[in-house]
């Protein structure tokens, strides 16, 4: 159901449906990706720290969105999300630094920078 990959030492976990990927030796995951309709999801992890997080993903065979929990940001920051080079949203990480959308499935370029 899930590959991925990232240029730094990293860990995963799966299920059914969802991916946790670690960043180097985190106890906390860095982004869960929770992929219900999608028979594979390729992620591609290219930059991890709480000023930029970026990553490509490939899905095949589905239709359905794909939700990101991105981890390890800074409570309460504004963070700006692009897809393809392109402005999304605004957001701002929970309490304990989670920041949650959804996109839809197919090949993306997915960006989350620090906007002080």
């Amino acid at each position: 159901q899930f590959t991925v990959g990232a240029k730094n030492d990293f860990g995963f976990f799966s299920t059914a449906n969802t991916l946790l990927y670690f960043n180097r030796g985190s106890d906390s995951f860095s982004l869960k990706a929770k992929a219900n309709y999608v028979k594979h999801l390729d992620l591609t992890i290219t930059e991890c720290s709480r000023k930029s997080f970026s990553w490509e993903q490939v899905s095949q065979s589905g239709t359905g969105d794909i939700e990101y929990t991105v981890n390890s940001l800074t409570p309460g920051a504004s963070y700006s999300i692009y897809i393809d080079n392109i402005f999304l949203k605004k957001g701002k990480p929970n309490d304990r630094g989670g920041l949650t959308f959804a996109i839809n499935g197919g090949e993306k370029k997915i960006k989350i920078l620090f906007q002080p």
